[in-house]
């Protein structure tokens, strides 16, 4: 049976939270967890275990109760100002803490997972994982975004809310977060650096087409869009 890791990385809740570009306020884990696990944990064949980074909050009990974390990280304050590159670093930064968790985890417990999901904490999935277009054996990005920036014309970006990949891709992940430039779209640039590990032949798009990176994306809404 399969050894699988969920890393759940974002704001969980947050009352006031706003990305400033969209009209509605406010994150919350609550309106996505059933869909968490309808749709994605319930669905898996093989020992789930969740990592997860966020924020601290007055549900951090409940997160830890709900979703019972083999790592759990709660950060003290949330960032609200900054570009896509302060939130790129961020992402980053809470990836690679997850990843070092993942391989202490192992470690101790003389295991290894086979494969990992990287998601955005308060996603809401729509569809069930068993119906989505993943290629096992690739690393799978959810979709392309359109990037909007002139100083990134003739490069993917893609859209950084949900990740799948492989064991084989785990230590080539960590080496692109490591050296992703983030400097103009931050975590949406992630595709040029992991090309440059496992080569275009090994990553694959979920879904065809471009999507507007503040607008809309296949697969998951927002909690805020819920």
């Amino acid at each position: 049976m399969k050894n699988i890791c969920i890393m759940l990385r974002g704001i969980s809740y947050s009352d006031s939270y706003s990305e400033g570009w969209h009209k509605r306020t406010g994150v919350d884990y609550r309106k996505c967890i059933d869909s968490f696990y309808e749709n994605i944990v319930n669905q898996l064949e093989g020992n789930v275990s969740i990592f997860m980074v966020t924020y601290e909050s007055s549900l951090t009990q409940n997160i830890k109760d709900e979703y019972k974390p083999t790592y759990c990280k709660f950060k003290k304050e949330i960032i609200t100002k900054g570009g896509c590159q302060v939130k790129g670093d961020i992402i980053r930064e809470d990836i690679l803490d997850m990843c070092n968790e993942v391989e202490k985890h192992e470690n101790l417990n003389s295991m290894k997972f086979d494969d990992f999901f990287v998601i955005r904490f308060d996603s809401f999935i729509r569809d069930n994982i068993k119906e989505v277009n993943i290629e096992n054996e690739k690393f799978n990005f959810l979709c392309k975004t359109e990037s909007g920036n002139k100083l990134n014309e003739g490069k993917i970006t893609v859209d950084d809310n949900f990740f799948f990949f492989p064991r084989k891709y785990f230590q080539s992940f960590k080496a692109a977060l490591h050296n992703l430039d983030t400097t103009i779209n931050g975590m949406h640039d992630i595709y040029e650096s992991l090309e440059k590990e496992i080569g275009s032949e090994n990553i694959h798009f979920m879904f065809d087409g471009e999507y507007a990176i503040t607008h809309e994306r296949p697969l998951l809404y927002f909690s805020r869009e819920v």
